[in-house]
């Protein structure tokens, strides 16, 4: 999951979001092996403030998704 800003639309060029978004959270690619970073699950920051936030995947862009925080 990498932020992007909101609507984390296909006007970036090829279509590759960029990583720009409000939080600037990165989860890294995820697994076991290299190139991973080593581990299987990630959390959200527990620095975000209440609101929404946009978000894609570096491996598979075209994977993107959106997330309320409320507090």
């Amino acid at each position: 999951m990498t932020s992007c800003q909101g609507p984390c639309g296909y006007d970036t060029g090829i279509s590759y979001p960029l990583a720009n978004g409000t939080g600037s959270y990165d989860s890294g690619q995820l697994g076991a092996g290299l190139p991973a970073v080593g581990r299987l699950d990630w959390s959200t920051p527990k620095s975000l403030k209440a609101g929404t936030y946009y978000f894609f995947c570096r491996i598979h862009p075209f994977m993107r998704g959106v997330f309320r925080v409320i507090q």
